[in-house]
């Protein structure tokens, strides 16, 4: 699959969330089964492209230097377009659902059947806050900025950075800091 089918992909699992946000009665403090199945189903599109995007970055990522010369450009315009689509998503569904308890509960639950572990949502809102994870984002950022000077990604790539490269700066980490701390998270 390809990145530009694969934000595409999201951007419909995006829709998907805001219409069965829109659809659940946020006084209710459950969700019916024909919701359940809904949500579980979003999840599961979600879930599945993200661990693709993921396994893709980690077996190709490069190690952490500060020399661009180091760098496969192609490759890293590539991963650095995965990566910009993993934190749009998981900021996108903070944004979106965090307020709405039975959605978040439902995506904590888990599914054995699709390899989803218990916890899932807030191991994902958790990624963005991890030191490791900032410091791979916030250097990639930076890399990016160096090589961009010298060479810019294939059109597909740069139009998927343009669109989401904002969401990847570090000014909203401390609200996704501030709101774990306010939940009692480690």
């Amino acid at each position: 699959m390809q990145l530009t089918e694969i934000k595409n992909h999201m951007d419909g699992v995006k829709a998907q969330i805001i219409e069965a946000v829109h659809e659940h009665a946020e006084r209710r403090n459950y969700l019916n089964p024909n919701e359940e199945e809904k949500w579980l189903h979003i999840f599961v599109a979600y879930w599945q492209a993200r661990n693709a995007l993921l396994e893709t970055i980690i077996e190709n990522r490069p190690p952490i230097t500060w020399r661009t010369e180091m760098i496969e450009k192609t490759k890293f315009f590539a991963l650095y377009a995965s990566m910009l689509i993993l934190v749009d998503m998981a900021r996108f569904i903070l944004d979106t659902i965090d307020a709405v308890e039975p959605i978040r509960n439902k995506l904590n639950e888990g599914s054995a059947y699709f390899g989803i572990p218990k916890g899932a949502y807030n191991a994902i809102q958790q990624s963005l806050i991890e030191t490791e994870n900032l410091a791979r984002i916030a250097w990639a950022n930076w890399m990016f900025e160096k090589i961009s000077e010298t060479d810019t990604p294939a059109p597909e790539l740069k139009e998927i950075i343009q669109q989401l490269k904002t969401r990847a700066e570090l000014s909203s980490s401390q609200q996704v800091a501030d709101y774990f701390k306010l939940k009692g998270a480690n």
